[in-house]
């Protein structure tokens, strides 16, 4: 404790992740978490936001430099185009200065020896909440009942065919379930006690089921990614005195092997266990607020019934999202002055309901999110950043050499980007996730080889 208090950096990671457990706690409590942020948030992440800007200083590194750049420029791109107290975007800009100007740059001045401890910590918190909402996820499908948390405005369960809970859409919940199952599998292959493996690997059933029941393609497709990039991780390990030729090969083999059956059984098995076991809304808000009146909950079950998604249908349209791509990139053309400084995130939301009439509030690509929002200068620095951390876990995840937990580590953020081409998830979409896919992009950058022996020499 006494370390604590006297080290910065683990002052800053100290706050960080109770800023994230209570926004957490508030998931699905969207009055309360406006109010928090409002009276508490706001001035605890503007403070830490100036430690975290000392830190880097102190401790300069390109990416962190720009994490905490793009914080600033999230504010300033509000404020100029017309909300100056931030009177309708304060969550956003909130979430926003967490992901980039705190998450981000946090593995980056930690030092060595308490990064670990730390990206563990962070790791295992979120692991365990998503982990607590997919077995109450799976009790709801597999019971027909809908699940009413105590103090929160949302319930858990399958209404409209798909899987709902605490007022989140399916897509952002099986994003943020891989982004668990991902946390499970570091922490699996980091454990050093058998027990503990055999534990994080059980955790892995109820998340991929969960994700299996939101009935996102995009969602499914990561998952089943997930696994097979986990066999093939393992498998090379395993083969660790084998020749180098063998251990590709058998670690792509297994990469196929299993992303392929993990695909079918979350696509197909997971709808058929719960067959005619759906659902039955009976309170709460299961629908996210801003499709609740648009959508009304359904009465009966044959609208709540589990169904395969068709993985072919659409994909010439991805779904008819290109159209809302063609919307974001007309909305450009019409207002060329997003390219110098964005626009805001209340702004953005409308553009799909402007141009196409549509209820569609965001634009389905985290590339295109972040130019309309924070125009080129922005998506400049957040592709500079991806870049950085692609480059990084290349260099980790084809060394064969390294342990396979940081090999682990390393591909997470990578196969994570999969979301990004169809969501704005786990980037630009202002929630916990988006704060811990960067804490594990900034883990991956700081655990570069190069960057270490660059900073040893």
């Amino acid at each position: 404790m006494k370390q604590l208090l006297s080290d910065r950096p683990q002052q800053l990671a100290a706050g960080i992740l109770l800023i994230l457990l209570l926004l957490m706690l508030l998931m699905g409590m969207p009055g309360r978490e406006v109010n928090i942020i409002k009276a508490y948030l706001w001035p605890a992440t503007v403070a830490l936001t100036a430690m975290m800007a000392f830190a880097v200083w102190k401790k300069p590194a390109p990416a962190a430099v720009l994490g905490v750049g793009m914080a600033l420029w999230f504010l300033f791109c509000n404020v100029v185009n017309g909300d100056l107290y931030l009177q309708f975007n304060l969550r956003f800009v909130c979430t926003a200065w967490l992901t980039y100007g705190l998450c981000l740059p946090l593995m980056l001045v930690l030092d060595g020896e308490h990064r670990e401890k730390w990206l563990m910590l962070f790791a295992l918190c979120f692991a365990l909440f998503m982990l607590a909402i997919s077995v109450l996820s799976c009790y709801a499908a597999l019971t027909g009942k809908s699940i009413l948390l105590p103090a929160t405005e949302g319930a858990i369960g399958i209404t409209s065919n798909r899987l709902y809970a605490l007022t989140k859409h399916p897509n952002e919940l099986g994003c943020s379930m891989n982004i668990a199952m991902l946390c499970w599998l570091f922490l699996g292959m980091r454990a050093k006690k058998p027990l503990c493996r055999v534990l994080c690997l059980l955790a892995l059933v109820p998340l991929a089921f969960s994700i299996g029941l939101t009935a996102s393609r995009t969602s499914i497709a990561t998952a089943a990614l997930v696994l097979g990039v986990a066999a093939a991780i393992a498998l090379t390990a395993a083969l660790r005195k084998s020749k180098i030729w063998l251990r590709w090969a058998a670690g792509a083999a297994a990469l196929v092997l299993v992303a392929s059956v993990a695909l079918w059984a979350l696509n197909a098995g997971v709808p058929l266990a719960v067959k005619n076991r759906a659902t039955l809304v009976e309170g709460g808000l299961l629908i996210p607020t801003a499709y609740a009146e648009k959508k009304a909950p359904a009465k009966d079950n044959d609208d709540n019934e589990l169904i395969r998604r068709d993985f072919t249908k659409g994909i010439g349209t991805f779904s008819l999202r290109t159209g809302i791509w063609e919307a974001g990139i007309r909305y450009i053309r019409e207002n060329p002055s997003v390219l110098l400084v964005g626009s805001t995130d209340g702004q953005v939301s409308r553009i799909p309901g402007w141009i196409l009439g549509r209820d569609v509030y965001h634009m389905h690509n985290s590339w295109l999110e972040m130019l309309l929002q924070t125009g080129v200068l922005g998506l400049a620095a957040y592709a500079f950043i991806i870049g950085r951390m692609l480059l990084a876990a290349a260099r980790q995840v084809f060394c064969l050499s390294l342990p396979s937990w940081q090999r682990m580590l390393a591909a997470a953020p990578v196969v994570l980007l999969v979301c990004t081409l169809m969501e704005i998830y786990p980037c630009i979409s202002g929630n916990v996730w988006d704060m811990m896919y960067m804490v594990l992009a900034g883990a991956v950058i700081a655990m570069d080889p190069k960057r270490r022996q660059a900073a040893a020499a």
